[in-house]
């Protein structure tokens, strides 16, 4: 059942201009209608000063908070007044709206979440008991000039897109053969999928609802599927959520034409593009080769108790 906070941040989602993962209707696809909630502070006016949403779950019985699946970012959000401009003010906001917040959170047992690149100061939740590690993600700001874009590329970036130009690329709604390929990539790389396929199910049907996402395949003339994409988008920006490609037909570069395929029609749609990086050095060097722009961004962590502070050493959670 939806708490009272939830409601409110409902009804005051309409009128802000959210990015994607903020959105209620993603939260429920990716963590159900009960296991979310948000804060909010208010002006004297009534106006949305800040909010600061998070997933609810249970580890081992205790209560926490984390990230939901294919999520890439989630945490606070602050709106400032338009004629705020000196920075000793907005530094003065973020204290007393970060602080408001923080105060709504619910007790946990540990507290886990990666903020939007937007919100850089972290600093009144430091004060607060939370630590932090810095993240990164690759960021194309602006797609509309395609010549400079494809230009920035690194040359074997180019050549991979153009060694795969006789492949066929096709909009698709099978989510299960994209699904498959990210699979079979993370397979070849000895991991797991960080989400299950009915988790993608879901936030499919919600996106294809409302025409924001595009799900692309490349394919040889004997019909093998070598690589799929899954690109989401807001007002604002196009995240690359997911993809992969049939190890056995790496080499053909078809995963570098999709990307490719993808930045322009987020430039249609003139979007920036969010790669949502990787700390992994082999991802990174591919997304460094699009020419973005490396973006920093925040990974914090509360323990609620000593035994959840000495398993994020531990475990390396903080990295």
């Amino acid at each position: 059942m939806s708490s009272n906070s939830q409601s409110l941040y409902r009804q005051h989602a309409a009128q802000l201009r959210l990015p994607l993962y903020f959105q209620p209707f993603w939260l429920d696809a990716v963590a159900g209608s009960d296991g979310w909630d948000a804060a909010l502070a208010f002006d004297r006016g009534g106006h949305v000063t800040g909010l600061w949403v998070y997933c609810l779950s249970r580890y081992y019985g205790f209560q926490v908070v984390k990230m939901p699946p294919l999520t890439a970012y989630s945490g606070p959000l602050l709106f400032y007044p338009a004629n705020m401009t000196a920075q000793e003010s907005r530094y003065a906001f973020d204290k007393k709206v970060l602080g408001e917040l923080i105060e709504q959170l619910p007790p946990t047992a540990f507290f886990y979440q990666e903020w939007h690149p937007d919100l850089r100061n972290w600093l009144p939740a430091h004060w607060k008991g939370f630590r932090q590690t810095t993240r990164y993600t690759y960021l194309l700001p602006d797609l509309q000039d395609w010549n400079a874009v494809f230009d920035g590329f690194r040359s074997n970036v180019r050549t991979h897109i153009r060694k795969a130009e006789d492949l066929r690329v096709f909009e698709s709604d099978d989510v299960e053969a994209v699904f498959r390929l990210y699979a079979l990539s993370l397979e070849k790389q000895g991991l797991s999928a960080p989400a299950t396929l009915p988790v993608l199910q879901r936030i499919d049907e919600a996106l294809h609802a409302r025409r924001q996402r595009l799900l692309l395949l490349a394919e040889d003339e004997q019909g093998r599927r070598h690589a799929g994409i899954y690109v989401v988008w807001d007002e604002q920006r196009a995240y690359y959520l997911l993809s992969g490609a049939d190890p056995g037909l790496r080499s053909s570069g078809a995963l570098y034409r999709l990307v490719w395929e993808a930045l322009q029609r987020a430039g249609r749609k003139r979007l920036s593009f969010d790669f949502e990086g990787s700390m992994l050095e082999p991802v990174e060097e591919v997304f460094r080769g699009f020419g973005a722009q490396l973006t920093p961004h925040h990974k914090v962590f509360r323990p609620g108790n000593r035994l959840f502070g000495l398993l994020w050493e531990w475990k390396g959670w903080g990295r």
